[in-house]
């Protein structure tokens, strides 16, 4: 299922205006989305569409995130297991429903009291009108977003505590039931990645930079995902991190167009690792790795002052 497209979280803000304890509690409660603020910009936006960045009007949409966490549990009973790591994710549901609860309702308090104490700083420090309305248009959309993140997740917490007694009386067994028909999908057999695949050779042979940019940190996130959560793959992490890293591509700087030739294959060898071709990934896993020339990606926006 598509996800919204990315938004910087309420413990992100803390973590970039270097609150006490921020960075700790976001390292420990939030390992993998910490990629995005160790690795790369404070805003990279995952790989959704339309692929340019367009914060802040993205930051509203992106608070409804946890609706959407609500319709993927119900789809995902219908679906087969990918790895006992999701076995134990549904055992342990009311704990995650309580973790739910709290963040809601920190979320919700910690929006308010940030967007009074934003509006006194902004209007001590914008200097003039225009960057006071301009710096106060973030702070709206911040804390909408931050409100609607903690208002959904709130219900979605609540909701997974009142149908624990359903998930383990049901869900589970009939996962478990799907899963011994179907068998487990290989990380090559997602659909998802195959999607992600199929557009990113579209965009190569468009020499759309910023969306093959966007697609390969997507498809490197879910490769580490998988990793972590104990998915069957046949690829290596070894190769799977130095055809990563030998993109050329710096995303937010200037793009070269007609895409060169070196470019696009490099590209393809990344794309061509996650193909549900067994011969076309076989192929991109024993070419010669081309030189980085690294990554670096810019800030989306910052505040006037």
């Amino acid at each position: 299922m598509r996800k919204i497209k990315r938004n910087e979280f309420l413990v992100e803000y803390l973590v970039i205006k270097n609150f006490p304890f921020a960075r700790s509690f976001y390292e420990r409660f939030y390992p993998k989305e910490n990629l995005q603020l160790k690795g790369y910009s404070k805003y990279f936006p995952s790989y959704r569409k339309p692929w340019e960045p367009n914060f802040p009007f993205n930051q509203i949409p992106g608070g409804l995130e946890p609706v959407l966490g609500m319709i993927k549990d119900f789809v995902d009973t219908f679906k087969p297991y990918k790895s006992w790591h999701y076995v134990g994710r549904d055992i342990i549901q009311p704990l995650k429903g309580i973790g739910n609860i709290a963040k809601g309702l920190a979320n919700i308090i910690g929006s308010i009291l940030l967007f009074f104490s934003n509006t006194i700083r902004y209007a001590l420090i914008s200097g003039n009108y225009y960057h006071f309305k301009k710096n106060m248009f973030l702070n709206f959309n911040r804390t909408t977003s931050w409100l609607l993140d903690g208002i959904s997740s709130l219900v979605r917490g609540i909701t997974q505590v009142i149908a624990t007694p359903l998930t383990w009386l049901i869900k589970i067994p009939l996962r478990g039931l799907i899963t011994a028909i179907e068998g487990v999908r290989t990380l090559e057999e997602d659909p998802s990645i195959q999607r992600l695949v199929t557009e990113g050779k579209e965009a190569i042979q468009d020499s759309k930079i910023a969306q093959i940019d966007c697609i390969r940190h997507e498809l490197h996130r879910k490769f580490i995902k998988a990793m972590d959560n104990g998915r069957s793959t046949s690829i290596s992490s070894h190769i799977e991190q130095s055809k990563f890293q030998n993109q050329y591509f710096k995303y937010g700087t200037r793009y070269e167009y007609p895409l060169r030739a070196d470019r696009k294959e490099a590209a393809l060898q990344y794309l061509g690792i996650f193909s549900a071709n067994v011969t076309e990934r076989q192929e991109s896993s024993q070419l010669k790795s081309i030189e980085s020339c690294g990554d670096t990606l810019a800030p989306i926006h910052k505040e006037i002052y």
